[in-house]
C-alpha cells in the first residue's frame, strides 16, 4: 500500500510539473522559458535547424541550455523548453533568433522565475 501511495504521489507531481530530482549539492538550471508554437511534420527540418541555432547561441552566451523539444502531432503543437537561471537574459539571446523564424511567428512565450511569470506572443518586430 505504501508503494502504491508513493507511485500515485509521484504521478501527481509529474503531471503538475513540479517534480524535481533531489540532489542536495547540485545546482541545475531551472526552467525559464517555454515557447509554444504551431508544428506541422513538414516543418521538422527547419525546426531542427532552429534548435541548433538556439543551442549554439545559448552556449556561446552562457545563459542556459535547450531542453528536449516536444511535438504533439495530434494537435500540431510544438514546445521548446529553455533552461537557465535568468529568463530575461536568456530571452535577450534567444528572442532575436526566434523572431527571425517565420515558424515562430505568433508563438506563445512564457518566461518565469521563482517569483514572476510573464506570457506574451512572439511578434516579428516587437519586444515583450
Amino acid at each position: 500500500m505504501k508503494q502504491r501511495w508513493r507511485a500515485l504521489l509521484m504521478t501527481a507531481l509529474l503531471h503538475a510539473g513540479t517534480a524535481q530530482a533531489a540532489t542536495p549539492h547540485t545546482a541545475s538550471p531551472s526552467l525559464a522559458i517555454t515557447v509554444k508554437f504551431d508544428f506541422y511534420p513538414e516543418d521538422s527540418t527547419q525546426i531542427h535547424r532552429l534548435e541548433k541555432k538556439l543551442q549554439r547561441a545559448m552556449q556561446r552566451a552562457r545563459v542556459g541550455e535547450l531542453g528536449e523539444t516536444e511535438f504533439h502531432l495530434d494537435g500540431n503543437e510544438g514546445f521548446f523548453y529553455l533552461f537557465g537561471p535568468n529568463p530575461e537574459r536568456l530571452f535577450a539571446v534567444v528572442g532575436p533568433i526566434l523572431r527571425s523564424s517565420t515558424l515562430m511567428q505568433n508563438a506563445e512565450v512564457e518566461e518565469r522565475d521563482a517569483l514572476h511569470r510573464k506570457t506574451f506572443l512572439l511578434l516579428q518586430d516587437a519586444t515583450p
